[in-house]
């Protein structure tokens, strides 16, 4: 082969690399958009919370026992304090809020003395230290809707540790720091304090590849063991009173009248949702529509919000499709609202059926 045919080669697979390095190129851009679009529109329609949580874990407990050249391993469950891991968890809700996605850094910790008489290689020593810094992903999940429910937790990522052993004659044995694969899989009980705080009790399996000091036991970080955690759930999704549509305050001389009955129900429904008695919500909401004035300025201004409210719970106790029926009418009393838009666009990307609206000014849907 001459050096021009070379030449003509070399441009050929240059072009042809450079062609689909575009093409991979433009599936990345058009990936990006329809990830950051279906992101945008999720956010609208419901915006996620975000998941915060501290946790304290403390491993099942074992006896020290004298350390002596025959030791392979030390257990860290066997050192001091009792609770070696504090973390911070954070990361985002799924909109039903029943499951959170998050990242987890922490801080591990032991520190103490060994029982009199123990020995590494010829060595006596006399204090050990315990020093790591997990990081994992994890996922955890609650079932039902009620105060007290129970939670599933599984995390898998890696702890950055260092084990170090003080002798007597005052140098150490270090492992030095190590990366260390881990995994935690657990399940428990979760307590509703408060719409927006929690505290969940776990007892979990944890494996994590041990430490190894030079010229010493090794430290084992498998164990089984109980986390504390106190969770809690901000930004939450925008209410009636953040966008200014909130009830008005009618007094005790209302409260008797069918209209005055349907503000009292709807409140009642928000009281419900808050301390989620999530189905009381709902008939409360149900019931209250029902019994809304049905001038079009109370409509607009009371009855479409209560609507994507009602709607919101009906998707959360799995009852979608009804969802679809009372955002259309929502959307036939205010076919502008763009919120309503985008919460039937996204039951429909979801394969809710979602049937054309009447055009506003038609008689009101019976669907209440």
């Amino acid at each position: 082969m001459g050096t021009s045919q070379g030449w003509q080669v070399l441009r050929s697979l240059a072009q042809r690399r450079y062609a689909a390095g575009m093409r991979l190129g433009y599936l990345r851009v058009v990936l990006l958009v329809q990830i950051m679009s279906s992101a945008a529109l999720a956010t609208e329609a419901r915006p996620p919370r975000v998941y915060l949580a501290l946790d304290l874990t403390a491993p099942w407990p074992k006896s020290l026992d004298t350390i002596t050249p025959t030791t392979d391993t030390v257990a860290l469950a066997a050192l001091s304090p009792p609770i070696h891991d504090i973390s911070f968890a954070w990361g985002a809700l799924s909109p039903e809020e029943r499951h959170a996605l998050f990242m987890r850094i922490g801080y591990r910790f032991a520190q103490g003395n060994f029982p009199d008489g123990s020995v590494v290689g010829s060595n006596t020593v006399e204090q050990y230290q315990v020093r790591g810094f997990p990081w994992l992903v994890g996922l955890q999940s609650t079932f039902f809707d009620t105060p007290v429910k129970p939670v599933a937790n599984l995390e898998a990522g890696f702890v950055i540790g260092q084990a170090t052993y003080q002798r007597q004659d005052g140098v150490n044995v270090r492992s030095g720091y190590q990366w260390c694969r881990s995994a935690r899989v657990g399940g428990g009980v979760h307590l509703d304090v408060s719409d927006w705080l929690g505290l969940r009790l776990l007892l979990g399996v944890e494996w994590t590849q041990a430490l190894h000091p030079e010229r010493g036991p090794s430290l084992a970080m498998t164990n089984v063991g109980l986390t504390l955690a106190a969770v809690g759930k901000l930004n939450s999704t925008r209410s009636r009173a953040d966008d200014g549509t909130g009830l008005r305050d009618y007094g005790s001389g209302d409260s008797q009248s069918r209209n005055g009955d349907g503000y009292a129900e709807i409140r009642a429904g928000d009281e419900a949702k808050r301390r989620r008695d999530l189905p009381a919500a709902e008939a409360h909401y149900r019931k209250g529509v029902r019994m809304l004035p049905r001038d079009q300025e109370t409509r607009l201004s009371v009855e479409v919000p209560v609507r994507i409210d009602w709607a919101d719970l009906l998707v959360e106790i799995g009852r979608a499709q009804e969802a679809v029926e009372v955002l259309r009418e929502a959307q036939r009393i205010a076919p502008q609202d763009r919120r309503v838009a985008v919460l039937l666009e996204e039951l429909r990307r979801r394969g809710y059926q979602v049937e054309p609206v009447a055009p506003a000014g038609g008689p009101p849907a019976d669907y209440y």
